[in-house]
């Protein structure tokens, strides 16, 4: 894929390099296998490791294409995986929901602070 910076990178793309993934317990993983099942296509190879910033490092050193879903460190950028060629506006993601009883007593901080995780994930990400 090269060094140049990328905005958006295919499955097809990523199915072809060395990829450091988090385990298949990670529900980004799945959301990624699952996107890989959908297109026909298959791992060329694959290491697995559930910390993050261990990804990011041996990414970092060129040791493979690290997929994560936390903002890029050691002098890394992100890129966007489009979900498939049919539909190239899609992109893959992990949808996140916020929940808690209405009977709480703190309702409305958690009502506000669900808020501004919402708003922080969408300038962020």
């Amino acid at each position: 894929m090269g060094y140049q910076k990328m905005s958006m990178v295919t499955l097809a793309e990523l199915a072809d390099q060395p990829l450091l993934l988090p385990s298949s317990s990670s529900v980004s993983r799945l959301e990624l296998d699952l996107a890989m099942t959908r297109e026909g296509l298959r791992y060329s190879s694959v290491e697995e490791c559930d910390q993050s910033p261990i990804i990011q490092a041996l990414a970092a050193n060129g040791r493979g294409v690290g997929v994560v879903t936390d903002l890029p460190r050691y002098g890394l950028h992100g890129v966007l995986i489009q979900a498939s060629p049919r539909t190239p506006e899609v992109e893959l993601g992990v949808t996140l929901h916020a929940a808690w009883d209405r009977q709480h007593y703190s309702t409305l901080t958690l009502e506000s602070l669900a808020q501004r995780l919402k708003d922080f994930l969408h300038s962020t990400y």
